[in-house]
């Protein structure tokens, strides 16, 4: 950055000007290069007129500073508070989050959107279990919420390895909205670790039924054809995967196709 030498900048005073020839004249001119001279060094950038900022940014790289709702007559205190806890889980703040919907929960227990999403928080937390009490609060409330029923359903099969209880809560979600795909897969997925295979595969034929292109159930049904030996038809399977999922190589499924191609030959 360039630095002003103010002490170069002839600067006479208003009564020399004016008691020599001319001096109105030439005093006018000067104040007019020294306009131009201030007007060059602020398009430079050497002069700021800008207020410097009072307070140094909280935020750091890793942690982006997350909007707060602003309060409106038409949003009680509770909206503001579960809103936040909203904005700060899509942000990745789980422990703030989870203050803001506590505070959202104190004021109305029966709050069933802030349950069911601070029972996502806490699934990010790994805190499963507790992530489970909140979709039953809200379930008490609201006994037909299919996304309670589902993410109940898939904590159980995933996180606890409860797939008795987990396939009561995909039931419930199928019999809810009969054209869940997600849900028959869920279900599927838990019949496979109870050992049921032909009921599983049903299960993901279900699935595929309401969409042709959901790869997780075609490549869950694949693998059961490669476990009992029907390798020609898994190969099908996991061609519909390949060409569903184009260059990203879902579960390695190119390797698990070559397995079954050797075992063809």
């Amino acid at each position: 950055m360039m630095n002003i030498n103010w002490d170069k900048i002839a600067l006479l005073s208003e009564i020399d000007y004016v008691k020599a020839p001319g001096g109105k004249m030439r005093y006018f001119i000067n104040f007019i290069r020294i306009i131009i001279i201030l007007l060059i060094f602020m398009y430079y950038g050497c002069i700021s007129f800008r207020p410097v900022p009072t307070s140094v940014p909280t935020s750091t790289p890793h942690q982006r500073s997350v909007p707060i709702p602003t309060s409106s007559p038409t949003k009680s205190i509770k909206e503001i508070e579960y809103e936040q806890g909203v904005t700060l889980h899509d942000y990745g703040r789980y422990k703030e989050a989870i203050e803001h919907l506590d505070k959202a929960l104190n004021i109305d227990p029966n709050y069933a959107d802030a349950w069911y999403c601070k029972g996502l928080v806490l699934c990010k937390l790994e805190k499963y279990r507790e992530a489970l009490e909140c979709y039953s609060k809200v379930l008490k409330l609201k006994p037909d919420d299919v996304n309670s029923w589902y993410s109940k359903g898939n904590i159980l099969l995933v996180y606890l390895n409860e797939s008795k209880k987990a396939i009561e809560c995909f039931d419930k979600v199928i019999k809810l909205d009969s054209e869940n795909k997600y849900a028959w897969n869920g279900k599927g997925r838990a019949l496979v670790n109870l050992a049921n295979y032909e009921e599983a595969i049903k299960c993901f034929d279900k699935a595929i039924e309401f969409d042709d292109r959901f790869y997780d159930a075609w490549y869950n049904k694949g693998n059961i054809l490669y476990n009992q030996g029907k390798y020609k038809e898994a190969v099908q399977c996991f061609d519909k995967v390949l060409e569903t999922c184009g260059n990203y190589d879902y579960k390695d499924t190119k390797k698990k196709k070559e397995k079954a191609l050797n075992l063809l030959k």
